[in-house]
């Protein structure tokens, strides 16, 4: 990335490699706040661009936005927003002051439920930010991290309408332990939701035989697409979840354990325990063997 750089600034300045100097550095060489500006201004063809957007996301699950987006609460909420950080803290009721700072709160997300952050910056040259960097990576990492982002999706109602969700299987039901989610069909009826519902009290432990449930959870995945999207999930979205969506892709849509697992995989980071990966490869062979006996009576 340093010689790129290098190779950018020698370009638009007109210099040769040997003219340029410092351009050309080695790609060991530390970078220089020049290096970076290079970078930044190079998709604009070396001219400073500002957004053009009020926001956008950076990378999976991380937005940046400007002030309005900030202020506006539906739009959070539409974008299923769990975490604000304000960067630009200042006084006030949610305004934005002529000096740069956006005065809001937790209390200004109260309806949101989100959690917040608001670190006092100011965007000038003397102004030493780094001193927030570790407390804003480890908020960001957090958000990133929360186990409660997949419980806060299937249990808010307005995020279940939207994306048409006809059926819920929880594959983590249960009270009192963090492991589990307290849902059950009257959950969602009190919510005025018809959705079907199938509760699985499922523990995310190597030696807990979530095979018993792969033919259960599948007919009823199978049966609820017939009429919309099924939401399957359990605390983080990572093991129990995945397993299960694995399983039905095997047994109803006839896929090898590969298939299924980088189908999934690719479209959302998934981790299944040692024990359950075990179990699939359990089914994907008596699978394979049923389909050759099947074949061998043709």
């Amino acid at each position: 990335m340093d010689h790129w750089a290098g190779t950018f600034r020698g370009q638009n300045s007109g210099l040769s490699r040997a003219d340029s100097g410092t351009a050309w550095r080695d790609i060991r060489s530390p970078l220089t706040v020049a290096d970076l500006r290079a970078m930044l201004v190079a998709p604009s063809r070396g001219v400073i661009a500002f957004p053009s957007r009020p926001y956008d996301e950076v990378y999976p699950g991380i937005i940046i936005g400007d002030c309005s987006t900030a202020l506006c609460l539906p739009l959070l909420r539409s974008l299923h927003v769990t975490h604000v950080l304000n960067a630009a803290l200042g006084r006030g009721g949610g305004a934005v002051s002529l000096r740069g700072h956006v005065a809001t709160s937790a209390g200004y997300y109260s309806e949101l439920g989100v959690q917040f952050l608001g670190l006092s910056a100011l965007d000038v040259r003397g102004f030493d930010i780094s001193v927030h960097f570790d407390k804003a990576a480890e908020f960001i990492a957090g958000a990133l991290r929360d186990d409660d982002r997949a419980v806060w999706m299937a249990t808010d109602p307005v995020i279940l309408e939207s994306l048409r969700v006809s059926a819920v299987l929880n594959a983590a039901q249960g009270i009192g332990q963090s492991h589990l989610v307290d849902t059950d069909s009257y959950f969602y009826e009190r919510r005025r939701l018809p959705v079907k519902f199938l509760g699985l009290h499922a523990i995310d432990a190597d030696w807990y035989r979530l095979e018993d449930w792969f033919q259960v959870a599948a007919d009823f995945i199978h049966e609820s697409r017939r009429s919309g999207k099924v939401l399957v999930h359990c605390v983080q979205g990572l093991s129990r979840s995945a397993t299960l969506v694995i399983a039905y892709l095997m047994i109803k849509l006839h896929m090898s354990l590969s298939q299924a697992l980088q189908t999934v995989r690719a479209r959302r980071e998934i981790f299944p325990n040692d024990g359950f990966l075990q179990q699939l490869i359990r089914l994907n062979n008596q699978l394979m063997d049923a389909r050759r006996v099947n074949v061998s009576w043709l």
